[in-house]
């Protein structure tokens, strides 16, 4: 990996809004918890870990972004 390229440009959702200020998905609570939204569609966002213990912002229920 480049190291120039930060690994949250190669996620779908790399930050999450919450009172008008983007957040890497490290910096917030887990879960629903978090209080952030996608910035693009305004949509309730969670944080989740992966396999490899990842963090990364998800989607709560909305697949139209």
């Amino acid at each position: 990996m480049n190291p120039e390229i930060s690994p949250y440009t190669q996620l779908r959702v790399p930050f999450g809004e919450k009172e008008g200020r983007l957040y890497r998905p490290d910096t917030v609570a887990r879960g629903l918890d978090c209080g952030c939204h996608c910035p693009e569609c305004k949509a309730r966002l969670m944080v989740k870990r992966s396999v490899a213990g990842r963090l990364f912002f998800s989607h709560h229920r909305s697949e139209n972004c």
